[in-house]
């Protein structure tokens, strides 16, 4: 092993639970119904028993009719964007278990540290990105996240903690801290 070059082991089994814990902390349904989509469904039900109790409890002057058709205009606007919603959320969550489905394939998995370069092997495919083409990285307590050419997620549990320690030390080191008092940080400017 050369002087300065880190290799750290990835633990690989339940690594798609470990994933999922990032990327679906509620689960999958709690994914689709987040606060946008029971917002809107909620704004969405309220309108139409309105409308149906205006439609019940009125004498019909011309201004119940304006309100009448407006707020059936604003009803069918709430669940227009309710059912884009929906299908947007349907969309990212099937990404997401396609990537969940994918990384529960990895086998092996190796991230070797070098003063140039980070390095991670997955099943024997590597993928390396020099320490000037990494662009962002923000250190949570549960993973490491970064991008350069290829975009990182470093869960803590896949690492022993020393291990984690190091990675999450080396991106200090790489990148300069954007803000006082956080772990995002941005690309060093020359």
């Amino acid at each position: 092993m050369e002087t300065g070059e880190k290799k750290l082991i990835l633990k690989t089994e339940n690594i798609r639970n470990i994933f999922e814990e990032i990327f679906l902390p509620t689960g999958k349904l709690g994914y689709v119904f987040q606060a946008p989509f029971t917002v809107t469904l909620v704004l969405g039900i309220g309108i139409l028993i309105l409308d149906l109790l205006l439609l019940h409890l009125t004498t019909f002057s011309n201004a119940t009719w304006i309100f009448l058709i407006m707020s059936l205009i604003l009803s069918f606007f709430l669940w227009h964007s309710l059912i884009k919603l929906f299908r947007e959320r349907l969309s990212g969550l099937k990404q997401i278990t396609s990537y969940l489905d994918n990384v529960a394939q990895y086998k092996t998995a190796e991230i070797k540290l070098t003063a140039a370069s980070f390095q991670l092997s997955l099943n024997n495919q590597v993928y390396i990105d020099r320490w000037s083409q990494i662009r962002f990285a923000s250190i949570k307590d549960d993973y490491i996240y970064f991008t350069g050419n290829d975009n990182y997620y470093i869960p803590r549990k896949c690492l022993i903690p020393i291990d984690y320690e190091t990675l999450r030390n080396v991106l200090r080191q790489k990148m300069y801290r954007e803000e006082e008092n956080t772990d995002d940080y941005k690309e060093k400017s020359e």
